[in-house]
């Protein structure tokens, strides 16, 4: 490893050597690379709690990221399901396949109430008419037709 520096340091001399002192005070760089060249040169290295510190930061660094990658996956999974629920109710709802069920497993119907009202006066214009359906789908995804009588007359 000593060699290693001692190469750097050769490298990065002869480069600094071949510009001009001047040239190097009016770049912007310059600094930077006094700095280099000063560190280079110096024989210390660094303290036992700087390098404790700089393994801390790496290891809460990690830490955060795999939170983060475990809170995303989470999530993702979270929105499949939720998604396949979704599709699930809106096919029955579409093809009215089964009956939406109640949190006790009874069918879900409705009672809908039917009259003709006059837009311009207001008035209903026919008698109210009662009619029973059955309610398909779920979780704010619904439709519904007209409940079939148990006699065996057509619609």
């Amino acid at each position: 490893m000593r060699r290693i520096k001692e190469g750097q340091k050769r490298g990065l001399q002869s480069e600094l050597q071949g510009k001009s002192q001047e040239k190097l005070q009016s770049e912007p760089q310059g600094r930077l690379q006094r700095k280099l060249q000063n560190k280079l040169q110096s024989s210390g290295g660094e303290t036992l709690i700087e390098v404790l510190a700089s393994a801390l930061i790496g290891s809460l660094s990690v830490a955060l990221l795999m939170s983060l990658i475990i809170t995303s996956v989470r999530i993702g999974e979270s929105a499949e399901d939720s998604d396949e629920s979704f599709y699930e109710h809106l096919i029955q709802a579409e093809e009215q396949t089964s009956p939406a069920e109640d949190e006790y497993g009874a069918e879900r119907t409705a009672e809908i109430t039917i009259q003709e009202i006059d837009p311009a006066t207001g008035a209903p214009k026919s008698p109210e008419t009662e009619v029973t359906v059955d309610i398909y789908g779920g979780d704010g995804v619904i439709s519904f037709k007209a409940k079939t009588s148990g006699g065996g007359g057509g619609p």
